[in-house]
């Protein structure tokens, strides 16, 4: 990744290391500073593994807690903080046809799951029909 960037990811290594992770590298467990061991759709907010100062790997940290973020954004703002030029090219297949159409497969992926957010927040904002 570029300098400075942090990852958070799934990966299964193997069936002993499947999990979030956060570090560096994205899909690699050189300089990893958290994991998260199973098999969740996303990453937990508690059971980070954390790198401690001093232990030779990671430790059981129960202060370790992933934070949803606090503010909430129209979804055209929150398109627009999209970094879209820094995405491109992120997408890595055998051939440019297969990257192509991943990399839109991954994009409409995304899109509809903010439409549905969307839906859903509207619905929760409605007033209760009593």
């Amino acid at each position: 990744g570029a300098a400075g960037s942090v990852y958070c990811f799934f990966w299964r290594f193997d069936a002993e290391s499947a999990g979030w992770w956060i570090g560096p590298h994205f899909g690699s467990k050189a300089d990893v500073v958290a994991h998260a061991p199973g098999e969740s759709l996303r990453p937990p907010a508690t059971g980070w593994l954390v790198r401690a100062a001093g232990a030779a790997g990671l430790v059981a940290d129960p202060e370790a807690k992933l934070a949803p973020p606090t503010e909430s954004l129209p979804l055209e703002e929150l398109l627009g903080t999209l970094p879209l030029a820094s995405l491109h090219g992120r997408v890595e297949c055998s051939t440019e046809r297969l990257s192509a159409y991943f990399g839109h497969f991954s994009l409409l992926v995304h899109l509809e799951l903010l439409a549905e957010l969307c839906a859903a927040r509207r619905r929760r904002q409605r007033p209760v029909k009593q």
